[in-house]
C-alpha cells in the first residue's frame, strides 16, 4: 500500500475522480458523492479518500489530524518559551538555528487550528451516525476553504524549511557558543521524523481491510473530465427533431450516448461542436463530462465557425 507523506499530515492518496453534486436532478440519494456548494473546483485528494472507503477514511484522518494538532502545540509551545529566554544568546551560533525554529514553530501553529476544526466537525458527525454523503460534503467544504488552502501552503513550506534545518544540523562541526539552540532544532527534526513514521503506520493500520487489488486499482485510475455546470447545460440549443428539415451534411441520425435513432418530435440537444443528441442523454453526460462523446470538444469553448476541429460537416446555425 503506498502513499506519500510531507511532515505536516497534508498526504498524497490516488488521484480523485471529479465530484458532481446530482442533488438537484437526481433526488436525495446517500451514498451519491457531493461536491461543497454544487460548484466545479479542485477536488482536494482526501475528498476521494472519504468517498472510496467512508469509515476507514473517517477514522484515518480524525487520528492525523489530531495527532497533527497536538504535536503543532506540542513543539511550538515550548519552542517559543526557549527562544523567548534565550533568543539574544543564540544569535553568536554560526548557525541562526533560533531563526529557524521561530519560523518552524510558526509554520506548525497557522495549520493546528484547521487540523482541529477538521477533527471536530468529523467527530461530531461520526456522533451523529451521519450518511457518507453528508461526511463527503463536510470534507468538500473543508479541504475547498482558503484556510485549508493556506494550510497546505504552510505544510509545503515547512517542507523546505525542514530540509534546510537537517542540512544544518549535518554539516554543524561547532556546537559553541550556545549548543541549547542546536539540541533544540535537533529536537524539533526528530519530532517531526516520528509524525511521519506515525502517520505512515496509522494510514497501514486504518485501511489494512482494504484489499490489495482495489487499492491499486484507484491508485492506477486515471481522473474524469469535469462536469458542466447545470447553467451551462441549460445555454446550450434545445429543439425538437423534425426529419423533414434534415439536410444531407452528415447529420447523426442517432444519438451517440444510447445509440438508438432520433423518433420525430423528440427533445434534442445540440453542442458547440455541432453534434447532437438525445435531450436527456447529453444533459446526464454533461454533468459527468463536459466534453462532447463524438469529438472531445469542451461545451464550454465556442466552435470554430466551419465546425470543430475533428469533424468534417459544419456547425448548424439556426
Amino acid at each position: 500500500m503506498t502513499t506519500h507523506f510531507t511532515t505536516d499530515m497534508h498526504l498524497e492518496v490516488p488521484t480523485p475522480e471529479y465530484i458532481e453534486d446530482t442533488s438537484s436532478d437526481e433526488g436525495d440519494d446517500d451514498d451519491a458523492p457531493v461536491t461543497s456548494r454544487g460548484v466545479d473546483y479542485d477536488v482536494d485528494p482526501l475528498v476521494d479518500l472519504v468517498q472510496q472507503y467512508p469509515q476507514d477514511g473517517v477514522r484515518f484522518l480524525q487520528i492525523v489530524m489530531m495527532l497533527g494538532s497536538v504535536s503543532a502545540i506540542v513543539v511550538a509551545i515550548p519552542t517559543g518559551v526557549f527562544l523567548f529566554l534565550n533568543w539574544a544568546l543564540c544569535a553568536p551560533c554560526s548557525r541562526p538555528f533560533h531563526v529557524w525554529l521561530l519560523v518552524h514553530s510558526i509554520l506548525q501553529l497557522v495549520q493546528a487550528p484547521v487540523r482541529l476544526e477538521f477533527f471536530g466537525r468529523l467527530k461530531r458527525l461520526q456522533r451523529q451516525n451521519a450518511a457518507p454523503r453528508n461526511i463527503q460534503r463536510c470534507v468538500a467544504e473543508i479541504t475547498d476553504s482558503q484556510a485549508w488552502k493556506l494550510s497546505k501552503t504552510a505544510s509545503m513550506l515547512n517542507y523546505v524549511w525542514l530540509v534546510l534545518g537537517v542540512s544544518w544540523i549535518l554539516n554543524f562541526e561547532a556546537r559553541q557558543p550556545y549548543p541549547g539552540a542546536y539540541d533544540c532544532c535537533a529536537a524539533a527534526l526528530a519530532v517531526a521524523l516520528a509524525r511521519v513514521v506515525i502517520s505512515i503506520s496509522i494510514y497501514r493500520w486504518s485501511f489494512a481491510s482494504v484489499p490489495t487489488d482495489a487499492l491499486t486499482e484507484v491508485r492506477e485510475r486515471k481522473p474524469r473530465a469535469r462536469g458542466a455546470s447545470q447553467m451551462l447545460i441549460d445555454s446550450l440549443e434545445q429543439f425538437e427533431f423534425d426529419p423533414e428539415e434534415e439536410d444531407d451534411d452528415g447529420w447523426e441520425e442517432g444519438c451517440a450516448v444510447c445509440l438508438c435513432d432520433f423518433e420525430t418530435g423528440c427533445t434534442l440537444r445540440r453542442l458547440p461542436c455541432g453534434h447532437r443528441f438525445h435531450g436527456q442523454c447529453i444533459d446526464k453526460w454533461l454533468r459527468m463530462n463536459k466534453k462532447c462523446p463524438l469529438c472531445n470538444h469542451a461545451v464550454d469553448v465556442q466552435a470554430k465557425p466551419l465546425g470543430c476541429d475533428f469533424c468534417t460537416h459544419k456547425v448548424k446555425t439556426m
